[in-house]
Protein backbone atom coordinates (compact mmCIF):
# COMPACT_ATOMS: atom_id res chain seq x y z
CA UNK A 1 0.00 0.00 0.00
CA UNK A 2 1.50 3.43 -1.16
CA UNK A 3 1.38 6.54 0.71
CA UNK A 4 -0.70 8.54 -1.54
CA UNK A 5 -3.54 4.93 -1.49
CA UNK A 6 -2.89 5.28 2.32
CA UNK A 7 -3.86 9.31 1.84
CA UNK A 8 -6.48 8.66 -0.64
CA UNK A 9 -7.96 5.40 0.89
CA UNK A 10 -9.54 6.53 4.19
CA UNK A 11 -13.35 7.68 4.68
CA UNK A 12 -15.39 6.50 7.43
CA UNK A 13 -19.10 5.93 6.68
CA UNK A 14 -19.22 8.77 3.83
CA UNK A 15 -16.94 10.95 5.78
CA UNK A 16 -13.79 12.29 3.81
CA UNK A 17 -10.59 11.72 6.07
CA UNK A 18 -7.65 14.64 5.99
CA UNK A 19 -5.06 11.42 4.84
CA UNK A 20 -2.69 10.03 6.95
CA UNK A 21 -2.91 13.79 8.84
CA UNK A 22 -5.64 12.22 11.07
CA UNK A 23 -4.16 9.09 11.69
CA UNK A 24 -0.20 10.37 10.99
CA UNK A 25 0.73 7.89 14.28
CA UNK A 26 3.47 6.44 11.74
CA UNK A 27 5.31 9.89 12.08
CA UNK A 28 5.28 10.11 15.57
CA UNK A 29 9.12 9.16 15.44
CA UNK A 30 10.80 11.71 12.92
CA UNK A 31 14.36 9.86 13.57
CA UNK A 32 12.92 6.94 11.21
CA UNK A 33 12.52 7.39 8.07
CA UNK A 34 11.80 3.68 7.27
CA UNK A 35 7.48 3.51 7.60
CA UNK A 36 4.72 1.20 6.46
CA UNK A 37 1.17 1.28 6.95
CA UNK A 38 -0.94 -1.58 9.27
CA UNK A 39 -4.74 -1.63 7.51
CA UNK A 40 -6.99 -3.37 10.06
CA UNK A 41 -9.59 -6.15 9.54
CA UNK A 42 -12.13 -2.89 8.94
CA UNK A 43 -10.94 -2.12 5.76
CA UNK A 44 -11.91 1.62 6.34
CA UNK A 45 -9.35 1.74 9.02
CA UNK A 46 -5.42 2.27 8.19
CA UNK A 47 -3.22 3.56 10.80
CA UNK A 48 0.54 3.65 10.63
CA UNK A 49 3.28 2.45 12.53
CA UNK A 50 7.01 2.60 12.24
CA UNK A 51 8.95 -0.44 10.65
CA UNK A 52 12.07 0.85 12.11
CA UNK A 53 13.22 1.90 15.82
CA UNK A 54 14.91 5.23 15.45
CA UNK A 55 18.57 3.08 15.90
CA UNK A 56 17.39 1.30 12.42
CA UNK A 57 17.26 -2.26 14.35
CA UNK A 58 13.45 -3.79 13.73
CA UNK A 59 10.16 -3.48 15.32
CA UNK A 60 6.73 -4.69 14.85
CA UNK A 61 3.78 -3.29 13.52
CA UNK A 62 2.99 -3.19 16.57
CA UNK A 63 5.57 -1.12 18.43
CA UNK A 64 3.81 2.11 18.89
CA UNK A 65 1.36 0.23 21.19
CA UNK A 66 4.41 0.42 23.85
CA UNK A 67 4.28 4.12 23.62
CA UNK A 68 0.75 4.32 24.58
CA UNK A 69 2.40 4.61 27.82
CA UNK A 70 2.89 8.31 26.70
CA UNK A 71 -0.33 9.54 25.59
CA UNK A 72 -0.49 12.68 27.79
CA UNK A 73 -4.29 14.50 27.21
CA UNK A 74 -6.97 13.42 25.32
CA UNK A 75 -9.46 16.28 25.17
CA UNK A 76 -13.16 16.91 23.21
CA UNK A 77 -12.72 20.28 21.63
CA UNK A 78 -16.13 22.50 21.77
CA UNK A 79 -17.93 19.24 20.58
CA UNK A 80 -16.27 19.98 17.06
CA UNK A 81 -13.06 18.44 16.84
CA UNK A 82 -10.54 16.52 19.11
CA UNK A 83 -6.85 16.61 19.76
CA UNK A 84 -4.74 13.90 21.08
CA UNK A 85 -0.83 14.53 22.41
CA UNK A 86 1.37 11.12 21.48
CA UNK A 87 4.38 11.94 23.31
CA UNK A 88 5.79 15.64 21.43
CA UNK A 89 3.43 15.40 18.67
CA UNK A 90 -0.16 16.70 18.61
CA UNK A 91 -2.61 14.82 15.98
CA UNK A 92 -5.90 16.22 15.17
CA UNK A 93 -9.16 14.01 14.67
CA UNK A 94 -12.40 16.19 13.23
CA UNK A 95 -14.68 13.91 14.18
CA UNK A 96 -14.75 12.30 17.95
CA UNK A 97 -16.33 9.03 16.36
CA UNK A 98 -13.15 8.57 14.78
CA UNK A 99 -10.81 9.19 17.58
CA UNK A 100 -13.14 6.03 19.37
CA UNK A 101 -12.18 4.01 16.36
CA UNK A 102 -8.33 4.20 16.59
CA UNK A 103 -8.15 3.65 19.81
CA UNK A 104 -10.76 0.66 19.86
CA UNK A 105 -9.05 -0.62 16.97
CA UNK A 106 -5.32 -0.56 18.77
CA UNK A 107 -7.12 -2.10 21.79
CA UNK A 108 -8.05 -5.14 19.69
CA UNK A 109 -5.03 -5.37 18.12
CA UNK A 110 -2.86 -5.33 20.91
CA UNK A 111 -4.60 -8.42 22.43
CA UNK A 112 -3.89 -10.48 19.43
CA UNK A 113 -0.16 -9.58 20.89
CA UNK A 114 -0.34 -9.37 24.49
CA UNK A 115 0.14 -6.05 24.68
CA UNK A 116 -3.33 -4.64 26.24
CA UNK A 117 -2.99 -5.21 30.22
CA UNK A 118 -1.73 -1.17 30.83
CA UNK A 119 -4.56 0.23 27.85
CA UNK A 120 -7.41 -1.81 29.65
CA UNK A 121 -6.48 -0.49 32.86
CA UNK A 122 -5.47 3.04 31.91
CA UNK A 123 -7.79 3.77 28.67
CA UNK A 124 -11.05 3.41 28.17
CA UNK A 125 -12.65 4.33 24.78
CA UNK A 126 -15.57 5.46 26.40
CA UNK A 127 -14.23 8.65 27.59
CA UNK A 128 -13.73 9.68 24.40
CA UNK A 129 -17.56 10.41 23.77
CA UNK A 130 -18.98 14.12 23.49
CA UNK A 131 -19.02 15.99 26.90
CA UNK A 132 -16.05 13.42 28.65
CA UNK A 133 -14.05 15.07 31.24
CA UNK A 134 -10.05 15.54 30.89
CA UNK A 135 -8.16 12.26 30.81
CA UNK A 136 -4.54 12.43 32.44
CA UNK A 137 -2.10 9.56 31.71
CA UNK A 138 0.86 9.97 33.45
CA UNK A 139 3.81 10.06 31.64
CA UNK A 140 7.00 7.39 31.45
CA UNK A 141 9.79 7.98 33.59
CA UNK A 142 9.46 11.46 35.24
CA UNK A 143 12.56 13.41 36.43
CA UNK A 144 13.09 15.21 39.37
CA UNK A 145 11.52 18.60 39.66
CA UNK A 146 12.63 20.06 42.58
CA UNK A 147 15.04 23.19 42.19
CA UNK A 148 18.29 24.70 43.86
CA UNK A 149 18.20 28.34 44.89
CA UNK A 150 20.76 28.24 41.84
CA UNK A 151 18.24 27.07 39.76
CA UNK A 152 14.79 29.09 40.91
CA UNK A 153 17.04 32.55 39.92
CA UNK A 154 17.34 31.46 36.48
CA UNK A 155 14.13 32.53 35.83
CA UNK A 156 12.16 35.77 36.70
CA UNK A 157 8.30 35.48 36.64
CA UNK A 158 6.25 38.38 34.79
CA UNK A 159 3.80 39.79 37.87
CA UNK A 160 0.03 39.05 36.12
CA UNK A 161 -0.74 42.47 36.53
CA UNK A 162 0.54 45.84 35.27
CA UNK A 163 3.96 45.65 35.07
CA UNK A 164 5.11 49.38 34.40
CA UNK A 165 7.91 50.75 35.93
CA UNK A 166 7.82 53.72 38.18
CA UNK A 167 10.55 56.10 39.16
CA UNK A 168 11.05 54.22 42.31
CA UNK A 169 11.84 51.09 40.06
CA UNK A 170 14.39 51.95 37.37
CA UNK A 171 15.79 49.98 34.82
CA UNK A 172 18.31 48.52 35.67
CA UNK A 173 21.45 47.29 32.93
CA UNK A 174 21.56 43.81 31.94
CA UNK A 175 25.05 42.97 32.58
CA UNK A 176 27.18 40.51 30.91
CA UNK A 177 27.66 37.13 32.59
CA UNK A 178 31.20 36.95 33.63
CA UNK A 179 32.35 33.81 31.96
CA UNK A 180 31.94 35.44 28.47
CA UNK A 181 34.25 38.90 27.37
CA UNK A 182 32.69 40.68 24.44
CA UNK A 183 34.96 41.10 21.75
CA UNK A 184 35.66 44.17 21.23
CA UNK A 185 34.31 45.98 18.91
CA UNK A 186 31.62 43.22 17.82
CA UNK A 187 28.10 44.53 18.34
CA UNK A 188 25.82 41.91 16.63
CA UNK A 189 22.61 43.48 14.71
CA UNK A 190 20.81 40.53 13.32
CA UNK A 191 17.77 40.93 10.54
CA UNK A 192 15.07 40.41 12.60
CA UNK A 193 12.59 40.52 9.17
CA UNK A 194 9.91 42.93 10.31
CA UNK A 195 8.63 45.73 8.30
CA UNK A 196 9.16 49.32 8.74
CA UNK A 197 5.19 50.31 8.12
CA UNK A 198 2.50 47.91 9.29
CA UNK A 199 0.30 45.31 7.17
CA UNK A 200 -2.82 42.80 7.32
CA UNK A 201 -2.23 38.86 8.20
CA UNK A 202 -3.79 36.40 5.71
CA UNK A 203 -4.51 32.91 7.05
CA UNK A 204 -5.08 29.70 5.68
CA UNK A 205 -5.54 26.27 6.52
CA UNK A 206 -7.20 24.25 9.17
CA UNK A 207 -8.66 26.20 12.26
CA UNK A 208 -10.23 23.94 14.25
CA UNK A 209 -8.66 25.49 17.57
CA UNK A 210 -8.77 29.33 16.76
CA UNK A 211 -5.73 29.51 14.87
CA UNK A 212 -6.99 31.50 11.68
CA UNK A 213 -7.80 34.20 14.39
CA UNK A 214 -11.39 34.50 12.40
CA UNK A 215 -13.65 33.47 15.35
CA UNK A 216 -15.30 30.47 16.50
CA UNK A 217 -17.30 29.30 13.32
CA UNK A 218 -14.52 29.66 11.32
CA UNK A 219 -12.48 26.50 11.31
CA UNK A 220 -10.84 26.36 7.18
CA UNK A 221 -9.64 28.16 4.53
CA UNK A 222 -8.55 27.19 1.57
CA UNK A 223 -7.65 29.99 0.35
CA UNK A 224 -6.24 33.44 2.18
CA UNK A 225 -8.31 35.11 4.34
CA UNK A 226 -7.59 38.21 5.96
CA UNK A 227 -7.72 39.21 9.40
CA UNK A 228 -8.80 43.38 8.62
CA UNK A 229 -9.03 44.29 13.01
CA UNK A 230 -5.31 45.21 12.48
CA UNK A 231 -3.51 46.97 9.71
CA UNK A 232 -0.38 47.47 11.84
CA UNK A 233 1.71 44.11 11.97
CA UNK A 234 5.37 44.22 11.27
CA UNK A 235 6.17 40.33 11.80
CA UNK A 236 4.13 37.25 12.16
CA UNK A 237 5.43 33.33 13.53
CA UNK A 238 3.28 30.54 13.27
CA UNK A 239 3.52 27.51 15.68
CA UNK A 240 1.56 24.25 15.53
CA UNK A 241 -2.02 25.78 16.13
CA UNK A 242 -1.44 29.06 17.49
CA UNK A 243 0.62 32.13 15.92
CA UNK A 244 1.96 35.14 17.49
CA UNK A 245 2.61 38.53 15.93
CA UNK A 246 4.02 41.82 16.46
CA UNK A 247 2.54 44.80 15.86
CA UNK A 248 4.53 48.52 14.95
CA UNK A 249 3.59 50.02 18.36
CA UNK A 250 5.90 46.94 20.11
CA UNK A 251 2.42 45.22 21.07
CA UNK A 252 2.20 41.61 20.82
CA UNK A 253 -0.96 39.38 19.78
CA UNK A 254 -1.78 35.98 20.26
CA UNK A 255 -4.44 33.45 18.98
CA UNK A 256 -4.86 29.68 18.79
CA UNK A 257 -5.54 26.63 20.98
CA UNK A 258 -4.29 27.61 24.77
CA UNK A 259 -4.42 24.57 25.89
CA UNK A 260 -0.64 24.64 27.29
CA UNK A 261 -0.50 28.39 27.82
CA UNK A 262 0.95 29.27 24.29
CA UNK A 263 -0.82 32.37 24.04
CA UNK A 264 0.49 33.60 27.02
CA UNK A 265 -3.58 35.45 27.84
CA UNK A 266 -5.95 34.54 29.82
CA UNK A 267 -8.51 32.99 27.51
CA UNK A 268 -11.58 32.09 29.90
CA UNK A 269 -14.03 34.31 28.20
CA UNK A 270 -15.84 31.93 25.42
CA UNK A 271 -14.03 32.16 22.47
CA UNK A 272 -10.96 34.47 23.17
CA UNK A 273 -9.14 32.64 22.01
CA UNK A 274 -10.01 32.35 18.20
CA UNK A 275 -9.20 36.34 17.38
CA UNK A 276 -6.07 38.34 18.09
CA UNK A 277 -5.49 39.60 21.80
CA UNK A 278 -3.28 40.84 23.38
CA UNK A 279 -0.24 39.55 25.83
CA UNK A 280 1.22 41.91 28.97
CA UNK A 281 4.60 42.66 28.42
CA UNK A 282 6.84 45.16 30.27
CA UNK A 283 8.06 47.23 27.44
CA UNK A 284 7.99 47.02 23.86
CA UNK A 285 8.86 43.92 21.57
CA UNK A 286 10.80 43.99 18.62
CA UNK A 287 10.63 40.46 17.87
CA UNK A 288 8.04 37.44 18.10
CA UNK A 289 8.59 33.56 17.86
CA UNK A 290 6.44 30.46 18.19
CA UNK A 291 6.61 27.05 18.22
CA UNK A 292 4.62 24.03 19.44
CA UNK A 293 3.39 24.81 22.11
CA UNK A 294 5.54 27.70 23.75
CA UNK A 295 5.69 31.20 22.27
CA UNK A 296 8.67 34.19 23.08
CA UNK A 297 9.03 37.51 22.50
CA UNK A 298 12.37 39.48 22.67
CA UNK A 299 12.48 43.10 24.09
CA UNK A 300 13.57 45.88 22.08
CA UNK A 301 15.95 46.70 25.63
CA UNK A 302 17.27 42.76 24.85
CA UNK A 303 15.45 40.99 27.36
CA UNK A 304 13.43 37.51 26.59
CA UNK A 305 9.92 36.35 28.03
CA UNK A 306 8.44 33.09 27.01
CA UNK A 307 5.11 31.30 27.76
CA UNK A 308 3.98 27.68 27.16
CA UNK A 309 6.07 24.50 27.64
CA UNK A 310 8.27 22.22 25.40
CA UNK A 311 7.52 18.80 25.21
CA UNK A 312 9.46 15.68 24.47
CA UNK A 313 8.49 12.04 23.63
CA UNK A 314 7.62 11.89 27.39
CA UNK A 315 5.65 14.36 26.71
CA UNK A 316 5.29 17.94 28.57
CA UNK A 317 8.56 19.23 29.83
CA UNK A 318 7.32 22.39 30.81
CA UNK A 319 9.12 25.59 29.94
CA UNK A 320 10.87 26.30 33.35
CA UNK A 321 11.72 23.67 36.37
CA UNK A 322 8.28 24.76 37.53
CA UNK A 323 6.25 23.50 34.70
CA UNK A 324 4.54 25.19 32.12
CA UNK A 325 4.19 28.66 32.68
CA UNK A 326 0.67 30.39 31.08
CA UNK A 327 2.01 33.83 31.36
CA UNK A 328 5.34 35.90 30.09
CA UNK A 329 8.42 35.30 32.61
CA UNK A 330 11.91 36.34 31.20
CA UNK A 331 14.64 33.67 30.27
CA UNK A 332 18.03 34.45 30.36
CA UNK A 333 18.41 36.98 32.88
CA UNK A 334 21.41 39.41 32.30
CA UNK A 335 22.40 38.38 28.90
CA UNK A 336 21.31 40.90 26.69
CA UNK A 337 19.95 39.22 23.37
CA UNK A 338 19.63 40.28 20.02
CA UNK A 339 17.64 37.82 18.33
CA UNK A 340 15.42 34.29 18.97
CA UNK A 341 14.46 31.60 17.17
CA UNK A 342 12.08 28.97 18.21
CA UNK A 343 12.03 25.08 17.04
CA UNK A 344 9.26 22.93 17.76
CA UNK A 345 10.62 22.37 21.01
CA UNK A 346 13.22 24.20 21.55
CA UNK A 347 14.76 28.03 21.67
CA UNK A 348 17.39 29.88 20.62
CA UNK A 349 18.99 32.97 21.31
CA UNK A 350 21.65 35.09 19.92
CA UNK A 351 23.40 37.37 22.42
CA UNK A 352 24.73 40.92 21.63
CA UNK A 353 28.14 39.70 22.15
CA UNK A 354 27.42 37.20 19.22
CA UNK A 355 26.98 33.74 21.87
CA UNK A 356 24.58 31.07 21.34
CA UNK A 357 22.27 29.88 23.89
CA UNK A 358 19.92 27.36 23.46
CA UNK A 359 17.15 25.61 25.90
CA UNK A 360 14.18 23.06 25.40
CA UNK A 361 13.72 19.33 23.70
CA UNK A 362 17.22 17.71 23.07
CA UNK A 363 16.49 14.45 21.92
CA UNK A 364 17.47 15.18 18.17
CA UNK A 365 20.49 17.20 18.93
CA UNK A 366 18.96 20.60 18.56
CA UNK A 367 20.44 22.19 21.73
CA UNK A 368 23.87 21.58 20.24
CA UNK A 369 24.99 21.55 24.08
CA UNK A 370 24.14 18.52 25.17
CA UNK A 371 25.37 14.76 24.51
CA UNK A 372 23.83 11.94 23.35
CA UNK A 373 23.45 10.36 26.31
CA UNK A 374 22.29 13.22 28.97
CA UNK A 375 19.77 14.66 26.05
CA UNK A 376 16.73 12.55 27.87
CA UNK A 377 15.33 13.98 31.05
CA UNK A 378 15.54 10.88 32.38
CA UNK A 379 19.62 11.42 33.32
CA UNK A 380 21.35 11.95 36.25
CA UNK A 381 21.34 15.67 35.43
CA UNK A 382 17.69 15.29 34.56
CA UNK A 383 15.68 17.84 32.94
CA UNK A 384 16.85 20.93 34.38
CA UNK A 385 20.10 20.71 31.66
CA UNK A 386 17.54 20.68 28.82
CA UNK A 387 15.15 23.26 30.22
CA UNK A 388 18.07 26.23 31.74
CA UNK A 389 19.55 27.96 28.70
CA UNK A 390 22.92 27.46 28.40
CA UNK A 391 26.21 28.40 25.96
CA UNK A 392 26.87 26.48 22.66
CA UNK A 393 30.26 25.66 22.75
CA UNK A 394 32.02 25.44 19.19
CA UNK A 395 34.93 23.34 19.92
CA UNK A 396 37.79 24.91 17.25
CA UNK A 397 40.53 26.69 18.20
CA UNK A 398 40.23 30.24 18.38
CA UNK A 399 36.58 31.01 20.15
CA UNK A 400 33.54 31.78 17.35
CA UNK A 401 31.26 34.84 17.30
CA UNK A 402 27.82 34.54 15.52
CA UNK A 403 25.80 37.04 13.78
CA UNK A 404 22.34 35.22 12.82
CA UNK A 405 20.57 32.31 13.70
CA UNK A 406 17.50 30.01 12.69
CA UNK A 407 15.83 27.06 14.16
CA UNK A 408 14.12 23.96 12.40
CA UNK A 409 11.42 21.68 13.68
CA UNK A 410 14.26 19.50 15.25
CA UNK A 411 17.62 21.54 14.13
CA UNK A 412 19.56 24.79 14.40
CA UNK A 413 21.51 26.91 12.18
CA UNK A 414 24.33 29.72 13.38
CA UNK A 415 25.91 32.44 11.10
CA UNK A 416 29.36 32.59 12.49
CA UNK A 417 30.35 36.46 11.65
CA UNK A 418 33.71 36.56 10.40
CA UNK A 419 33.70 33.80 7.68
CA UNK A 420 30.23 33.48 7.41
CA UNK A 421 30.13 29.57 7.99
CA UNK A 422 27.29 28.04 8.39
CA UNK A 423 27.50 25.46 11.57
CA UNK A 424 24.43 23.01 12.38
CA UNK A 425 23.25 20.86 14.75
CA UNK A 426 20.20 18.23 15.03
CA UNK A 427 18.46 15.71 13.20
CA UNK A 428 19.20 15.33 9.74
CA UNK A 429 18.13 11.66 8.88
CA UNK A 430 17.54 13.33 5.71
CA UNK A 431 20.17 15.78 4.94
CA UNK A 432 18.46 18.43 5.99
CA UNK A 433 21.01 20.38 7.42
CA UNK A 434 23.32 19.33 5.09
CA UNK A 435 26.12 16.91 6.29
CA UNK A 436 26.90 13.86 5.24
CA UNK A 437 25.74 11.36 7.19
CA UNK A 438 22.12 10.85 8.36
CA UNK A 439 22.55 10.77 11.74
CA UNK A 440 21.98 12.51 14.82
CA UNK A 441 24.60 15.45 15.58
CA UNK A 442 24.36 16.86 19.34
CA UNK A 443 27.47 19.19 18.78
CA UNK A 444 28.13 22.29 15.73
CA UNK A 445 29.45 20.95 12.89
CA UNK A 446 30.30 23.57 9.36
CA UNK A 447 27.76 22.50 7.04
CA UNK A 448 29.36 23.13 3.88
CA UNK A 449 26.94 22.77 1.40
CA UNK A 450 26.21 26.43 2.49
CA UNK A 451 29.58 27.52 1.92
CA UNK A 452 30.72 30.59 -1.20
CA UNK A 453 26.76 32.23 -0.26
CA UNK A 454 25.76 34.90 1.84
CA UNK A 455 22.55 33.53 3.53
CA UNK A 456 19.70 36.30 4.70
CA UNK A 457 17.25 33.56 5.96
CA UNK A 458 16.73 29.28 6.85
CA UNK A 459 13.79 27.19 7.44
CA UNK A 460 13.34 23.73 8.19
CA UNK A 461 10.45 21.72 8.33
CA UNK A 462 10.36 18.30 9.83
CA UNK A 463 12.20 16.54 7.39
CA UNK A 464 13.45 19.72 4.69
CA UNK A 465 15.02 22.76 4.47
CA UNK A 466 14.66 25.71 2.56
CA UNK A 467 17.29 28.71 2.09
CA UNK A 468 17.47 32.24 0.75
CA UNK A 469 20.76 33.87 -0.37
CA UNK A 470 21.36 37.21 -0.58
CA UNK A 471 20.74 37.66 -4.67
CA UNK A 472 17.17 36.44 -4.00
CA UNK A 473 17.30 32.90 -5.02
CA UNK A 474 15.83 29.99 -3.37
CA UNK A 475 17.55 26.93 -2.23
CA UNK A 476 16.47 23.36 -0.78
CA UNK A 477 17.10 20.37 0.58
CA UNK A 478 16.59 17.07 2.56
CA UNK A 479 13.18 14.97 1.95
CA UNK A 480 11.25 14.72 -0.97
CA UNK A 481 7.95 13.53 -0.11
CA UNK A 482 4.71 15.37 -0.77
CA UNK A 483 6.78 17.65 -3.53
CA UNK A 484 7.77 19.73 -0.11
CA UNK A 485 11.22 20.61 -1.87
CA UNK A 486 9.47 22.06 -5.23
CA UNK A 487 12.03 20.05 -7.52
CA UNK A 488 9.47 18.39 -9.70
CA UNK A 489 7.91 14.88 -9.69
CA UNK A 490 10.62 12.94 -10.38
CA UNK A 491 13.19 14.39 -8.37
CA UNK A 492 15.08 12.59 -4.89
CA UNK A 493 15.65 13.42 -1.96
CA UNK A 494 18.31 16.21 -1.87
CA UNK A 495 21.57 15.66 -0.09
CA UNK A 496 22.74 19.06 -0.37
CA UNK A 497 21.24 22.85 -1.16
CA UNK A 498 19.86 22.70 -4.41
CA UNK A 499 18.16 25.77 -7.09
CA UNK A 500 14.22 25.69 -6.94
CA UNK A 501 14.65 26.48 -10.73
CA UNK A 502 10.91 27.28 -11.12
CA UNK A 503 11.72 30.65 -9.08
CA UNK A 504 15.24 31.29 -10.17
CA UNK A 505 14.37 33.85 -12.61
CA UNK A 506 12.64 36.05 -9.55
CA UNK A 507 13.47 37.65 -6.62
CA UNK A 508 12.61 36.39 -3.36
CA UNK A 509 12.26 38.50 -0.36
CA UNK A 510 11.43 35.62 2.25
CA UNK A 511 10.74 32.33 2.47
CA UNK A 512 9.45 29.82 5.04
CA UNK A 513 9.27 26.18 5.83
CA UNK A 514 5.65 24.35 7.25
CA UNK A 515 6.23 20.78 8.44
CA UNK A 516 5.82 19.31 5.34
CA UNK A 517 5.37 22.07 2.78
CA UNK A 518 7.66 25.23 1.69
CA UNK A 519 6.81 28.76 0.62
CA UNK A 520 8.30 31.70 -1.09
CA UNK A 521 7.69 35.11 -1.40
CA UNK A 522 8.75 37.83 -4.35
CA UNK A 523 10.09 40.73 -4.74
CA UNK A 524 6.76 42.11 -6.54
CA UNK A 525 4.75 40.56 -3.49
CA UNK A 526 3.41 37.07 -4.90
CA UNK A 527 3.37 34.24 -2.17
CA UNK A 528 4.51 30.59 -3.65
CA UNK A 529 3.64 27.57 -2.13
CA UNK A 530 4.30 23.75 -2.72
CA UNK A 531 4.11 20.40 -0.88
CA UNK A 532 1.52 18.14 1.07
CA UNK A 533 -1.82 19.96 0.46
CA UNK A 534 -3.73 17.77 2.78
CA UNK A 535 -5.01 20.74 5.17
CA UNK A 536 -5.46 23.39 2.03
CA UNK A 537 -2.43 25.28 4.04
CA UNK A 538 -0.75 25.60 0.75
CA UNK A 539 -3.78 27.92 -0.26
CA UNK A 540 -4.29 26.75 -4.05
CA UNK A 541 -8.43 25.88 -2.83
CA UNK A 542 -7.71 22.15 -2.66
CA UNK A 543 -5.73 19.47 -1.21
CA UNK A 544 -3.69 18.41 -3.52
CA UNK A 545 -0.12 18.05 -3.15
CA UNK A 546 2.03 20.44 -5.56
CA UNK A 547 5.56 19.25 -6.33
CA UNK A 548 6.39 22.73 -7.77
CA UNK A 549 6.44 26.35 -6.60
CA UNK A 550 2.48 28.01 -7.27
CA UNK A 551 1.38 30.98 -7.53
CA UNK A 552 -1.41 31.55 -4.51
CA UNK A 553 -4.37 33.34 -5.46
CA UNK A 554 -7.42 34.84 -4.09
CA UNK A 555 -9.47 37.92 -3.11
CA UNK A 556 -8.37 38.46 -0.48
CA UNK A 557 -4.80 39.23 -1.91
CA UNK A 558 -5.90 41.63 -4.50
CA UNK A 559 -4.47 45.03 -3.96
CA UNK A 560 -1.92 43.69 -1.45
CA UNK A 561 1.95 42.77 -1.15
CA UNK A 562 2.94 39.83 0.31
CA UNK A 563 5.99 40.27 2.46
CA UNK A 564 6.55 37.76 4.91
CA UNK A 565 5.24 33.88 5.16
CA UNK A 566 4.69 31.48 8.49
CA UNK A 567 4.19 27.66 7.99
CA UNK A 568 2.37 26.54 11.14
CA UNK A 569 1.73 22.62 11.89
CA UNK A 570 -1.85 22.24 9.84
CA UNK A 571 -2.18 26.19 8.87
CA UNK A 572 -0.17 28.63 7.26
CA UNK A 573 0.13 32.77 8.15
CA UNK A 574 1.28 35.74 5.80
CA UNK A 575 1.77 39.27 6.02
CA UNK A 576 0.89 41.56 2.94
CA UNK A 577 1.01 45.53 3.20
CA UNK A 578 -1.91 47.76 1.49
CA UNK A 579 -1.22 48.82 -1.82
CA UNK A 580 -1.71 52.60 -2.88
CA UNK A 581 -4.60 53.44 -4.48
CA UNK A 582 -3.73 55.05 -7.35
CA UNK A 583 -5.29 58.50 -8.20
CA UNK A 584 -7.12 58.15 -11.52
CA UNK A 585 -7.44 61.92 -12.12
CA UNK A 586 -4.14 62.88 -11.15
CA UNK A 587 -2.51 64.23 -14.33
Amino acid sequence: MTRSDKRDAISYQGIELPGMQVLSWYEYYPESPRMHAYRHADPHIVIGFASARPDGTHASPFYKLSHLLEITLIRIVFLKSTWVDIGSKRYIARRSRLLNLIVETLIRSSEEENQSTFIKRNFCPASCEFGARLVSFPPRGGGSTSRTAAEKSSSRRLPRKSTKRTAEDPVQADKAPKQIKKKQGLSVKPNLRSLSIGGVMLVFGQGDFGQLGLGEDVTEKMRPAAITDYQDVITVAAGAMHNVCLRNTGEVLTFGCNDEGALGRDTTKEGSETVPGIVELPGKAIQVTAGDSHTAALLDDGRVFAWGTFRDTHGSMGLTLKGNERFPIEILPDVKVVKIASGNDHLVLLSENGRVYTCGRGEQGQLGRVAARTASRNTRQGIGLLLTPGVVEFKIRKKLYFDDIWAGNFCTFAKEHEKGDIYVFGLNNFHQIGLKDNDIHFHPQISKTFSGKVWKHISSGEHHTIALDDAGQVFVMGRKEYGRLGLGPNCSDAEELTLVSALSSTKCIDIGAGSRESFAVTESGDLYSWGMGTNGNLGTGDVKDVEEPVLVKGKQLEGKTVVRVSGGGQHTLALATIRPVKDKTAG
